[in-house]
């Protein structure tokens, strides 16, 4: 009995070795051909915890799977965006079906706190779209093929613990965030029919759609119990609630997709519905002591949908909502007002799903804040083809009155005076043939004194704002209003507004003056909304967001602005024309002050790529400082590293194009600018590169240079700032040329040829003395070498700006003074023959002064025949503008008092005044053209009378 226990003892101690070991070996394997599978299948870059959990124990005799940190960044046209990010991957998959390998039977999937962020492009593209295009091979038709049995798993439970859903769809205008998704389902996935029962709660659930919150942090909870039919692949809705805050519906029906066809008989049960359930959906409502609430009134909401959906082929089901109130109130008991005689009538009926057979019919909403009424109704019909619209809305709200309807948060702020008066009635199409007439709207808008402050954001401050609706436009009378420190004034009008809302692709035009005493762009633009009275430091930047230009929407601006606060720029006096167009800002005349100086800037900023804005402008910088400059703008640190070591102004002439990041700071490889740089009394010193040049040839006069005027064309392109020109600078006694094509990189690589013109009194060290000893040799021979008193010296600057590399060449400087000696040689011979050739020059010059004088007046003719045909051409043109005028004045006034007619004779007569001014110009430009070519012919002729005398002179000599 002993020796059978001390068996028994050994195979179990041998058995729960393996369950231990097993894990332990294949754990090296497992990874490896994770890693190999996801490199070989997917564009995407895959991170894990390598510490893979591989356990027989944790869920015996299941092996149990674990995999954490598990992380997905994109790559190609989303690359550096995570799309997953997860805590840990849980498994527990059957040992045996494992083994076998014919079909892997898993327990259960847990993915616990994973992060998703779920894009799609404007163009369609989808982020998750990570698997690698499938290679084309031949089919195999070996009979080992027919045979392979297809790998098969089944599923039996999954879980998502405490997820995190951001999807964003360029494309279709929508949104949607999930926060805290707790999502559990089970059911026997190897079956063909069998129910998949679930339970999802959702802490908060965001869906917005072409900017409309439809639903705004919504508590959510839902408990399904699904009907799955695979062969048929239809789902039977049996068991199941939905709660959104409060409200609680139910779904009955079915969805079946057997081919590209979705068929669905689906229809909204209300399980609890009254006016507080529905309340519930409003935030602010549904946040504060929701419980204590007190509604009445009849309630009843109901929604369905029947049919076939296939959107390629743009054929929908029909569909119908309904929501109606009747005699609802609402109040809060521990609060004195109350929302009162609530009367809604809501209707979004489609009978065949034909889309433009839709009508939206708000055919009542009324209720009583207090003592005062508010009344709104609204009919859409044939949205698509011909849209047709009723509606009207008219009341008035003292903004005040809801902090004693509703609770607010601590230190909320809310007061104003909003009063609207408005109807419209008519086919939207009218607008097409600016037949304004045939579409009835009238009315006013008018809001006074609205404060909103949250006390943790900045505050808004609308002090006035009046708005008048007539077919025609919509007439901004005035706008006053405050955010934060900033304050700014429009007015204006629009036109084709009721088109732009409710025809889709319709444009919304308009023109605004804005003007503004204080302007803090970075409280718009940065994440937190953050604001600074003055412009933050040099260094102290915000973080920026790109912006997007809105589309449908023409606006022309004139803009007039004391003060502008631009990331961490101060800009005075900002003046100019811009103009919305397609989803890009076009600047035209625009400039400000910065600096000490003036900027003035036309181009575009292009937000069609969201992802990545562009911009092109055309810069001209006036008596702007150097240093400021430098100090201020990052980019400038990095095209010009030369500009930190600079003092005093420059002028500024460039054409710049450039993409933006997200942050809309300059993506470097794509700048591309061409451009005229001229310098006014600037002063360049501790800079390294003249430093080291000063070292090697001992000449102090180059650490500290007075540049002067300097002027200095350019180009930036591939990541370098290259010269187009020679740059030749005037040091005291001294000549510096810097060549052409010299550049400097965007990571400070520098590359440039110098020549030095030198005095030999002020050269030292070395130097000096190497010249002395070849001044002496040449003195030995009898030459008189010593007579220049300048050197030549070749230098080339290359390494980086940091850490310079300096070579030069002195074999310059012997091949000067050879030149020199020749040149004093040559200067005897040519002493004798200047003496023969003076007189014979005398009287070439002569011919040729004479030549001249002859050409000069043959161009005196020439100029008063051009001035005669340009006054011809004047007289004729102002007769024409003035038989135009003259036609004008008739037309109007046979017009006589008719409205009608005298705005048609206005425009008649402007017609005809436009062209005579044409012709009119155009007999200038001939004439222009004529007196043009008879100079152009007189000095070809001076030309070739001065040739032929330079030609004898030569001949002469």
């Amino acid at each position: 009995m002993k020796k059978l226990l001390f068996i028994f003892l050994i195979l179990l101690g041998i058995f729960l070795g393996l369950i231990i070991a097993v894990p332990i070996f294949f754990k090296g394997t497992i990874v490896k051909s994770i890693k190999k599978a996801v490199n070989e299948e997917l564009t995407a870059t895959v991170e894990f915890d390598e510490n893979i959990g591989l356990s027989l124990i944790r869920s015996f005799p299941n092996l149990s799977l674990q995999i954490d940190a598990i992380e997905v960044v994109n790559g190609g046209d989303s690359e550096g965006d995570t799309l997953l990010k997860m805590k840990s991957f849980q498994a527990t998959l059957d040992i045996m079906s494992v083994l076998k390998g014919d079909e892997i039977h898993i327990r259960s999937i847990v993915l616990d706190e994973p992060i998703i962020h779920a894009r799609v492009l404007a163009d369609g593209r989808a982020n998750w779209d990570i698997t690698k295009p499938a290679d084309e091979e031949t089919p195999d038709t070996s009979a080992d093929s027919e045979t392979t049995t297809p790998f098969k798993v089944s599923l039996k439970r999954y879980e998502i613990r405490n997820g995190r859903v951001e999807y964003d769809d360029l494309e279709s205008d929508m949104s949607a965030e999930l926060i805290g998704l707790n999502h559990s389902g089970k059911g026997d996935f190897s079956q063909d029919d069998f129910i998949l029962e679930t339970l999802t709660e959702i802490q908060t659930l965001t869906y917005i759609r072409e900017g409309i919150p439809y639903l705004n942090k919504v508590n959510t909870e839902m408990k399904c119990d699904i009907g799955i039919n695979m062969p048929a692949m239809r789902f039977d809705f049996k068991e199941n609630t939905l709660r959104l805050n409060a409200l609680e519906i139910g779904l009955d029906g079915f969805l079946a997709m057997p081919d590209d066809n979705m068929s669905m008989d689906l229809r909204v049960i209300s399980k609890k519905t009254s006016l507080k359930e529905i309340l519930s959906l409003v935030p602010s409502i549904y946040t504060h002591d929701f419980t204590n609430v007190q509604t009445s009134g009849n309630t009843a909401l109901d929604m369905n949908l029947k049919g076939v959906l296939n959107t390629e082929l743009e054929i929908y089901p029909a569909f119908e909502v309904e929501l109606m109130v009747e005699n609802g109130t609402f109040n809060y008991p521990d609060l004195p007002e109350k929302l009162s005689d609530i009367q809604v009538l809501f209707r979004v009926n489609n009978a065949d799903g034909q889309l433009d057979h839709t009508v939206v019919n708000l055919q009542k909403l009324h209720f009583l804040f207090g003592k005062e009424p508010f009344d709104m109704r609204l009919l859409l019909t044939k949205p698509l083809s011909q849209p047709y619209v009723e509606m009207a809305a008219r009341g008035l709200v003292m903004l005040e009155n809801v902090e004693n309807l509703i609770p607010l948060d601590e230190g909320t702020k809310l007061a104003g005076r909003v009063q609207a008066d408005f109807s419209a009635k008519g086919n939207v199409s009218s607008f097409e043939g600016d037949n304004y007439e045939a579409m009835n709207a009238s009315g006013f808008l008018n809001v006074q004194n609205l404060v909103y402050s949250d006390g943790q954001s900045l505050p808004y401050e609308l002090v006035n704002l009046g708005l008048a609706f007539s077919p025609k436009t919509l007439n901004l009378q005035s706008l006053i209003a405050k955010y934060g420190h900033s304050d700014f004034k429009a007015s204006g009008e629009m036109s084709n507004y009721l088109a732009f809302l409710f025809k889709e692709g319709e444009v919304l035009t308009g023109r605004l003056d804005v003007s503004a005493g204080l302007l803090d762009c970075n409280a718009f633009l940065s994440e937190e909304g953050e604001e600074q009275v003055e412009a933050p430091a040099p260094n102290d930047t915000m973080e920026l967001e790109a912006f997007v230009v809105p589309e449908n929407i023409l606006f022309d601006l004139n803009l007039n602005m004391d003060k502008v606060l631009y990331d961490n720029l101060t800009l005075n006096e900002v003046k100019g024309a811009a103009q919305i167009k397609e989803q890009v800002l076009y600047f035209n005349g625009v400039e400000m002050g910065i600096f000490g100086g003036k900027v003035t800037m036309e181009g575009t900023y292009d937000s069609k790529n969201p992802e990545q804005p562009k911009t092109a402008m055309k810069l001209g910088l006036q008596d702007v400082g150097i240093t400021e400059t430098f100090q201020y703008i990052n980019t400038v640190q990095i095209l010009a590293p030369i500009a930190e070591h600079l003092s005093g102004s420059m002028n500024l002439s460039t054409d710049l194009f450039s993409l933006l990041n997200k942050d809309m700071t300059p993506v470097l490889s794509s700048i591309s600018s061409s451009g005229f740089l001229k310098t006014a009394e600037a002063v360049l010193s501790g800079f390294q590169p003249t430093n080291a040049l000063a070292d090697k040839l001992q000449l102090d006069a180059l650490k500290t240079i007075n540049i002067g005027q300097t002027n200095i064309s350019y180009t930036i392109q591939d990541g370098k700032v290259s010269l187009k020109n020679p740059v030749n600078l005037k040091l005291n006694d001294m000549l510096l040329a810097v060549e052409e094509n010299g550049y400097t990189t965007f990571d400070q690589l520098i590359n440039y040829k110098l020549k030095l013109t030198v005095p030999k009194s002020i050269l030292g060290g070395a130097g000096n003395s190497a010249i002395q000893r070849m001044l002496g040799e040449a003195n030995k021979l009898g030459i008189n070498a010593g007579v220049g008193d300048k050197l030549t010296i070749n230098a080339h600057l290359g390494g980086t700006i940091k850490s310079p590399k300096i070579t030069t060449s002195f074999n310059e400087i012997k091949e000067n003074l050879e030149n020199q000696v020749k040149e004093e040689v040559k200067k005897v011979i040519d002493e004798k023959k200047e003496e023969v050739k003076k007189k014979v020059d005398e009287l070439a010059q002569e011919l040729i002064n004479k030549a001249s004088a002859k050409g000069d007046q043959l161009i005196e003719e020439a100029r008063k025949k051009a001035d005669m045909l340009k006054a011809e051409a004047e007289k004729q043109g102002n007769a024409l503008k003035a038989e135009a005028d003259k036609q004008a004045a008739e037309l109007l006034k046979q017009a006589g008092s008719n409205p009608i007619k005298k705005l048609a004779a206005e425009k008649a007569g402007d017609k005809l005044k436009q062209e005579a001014k044409l012709k009119a110009d155009m007999l200038n430009a001939e004439a222009e053209k004529k007196g043009n070519a008879l100079i152009k012919e007189a000095e070809d002729q001076k030309a070739k009378l001065i040739a032929d005398a330079q030609a004898e002179k030569n001949k002469r000599n």
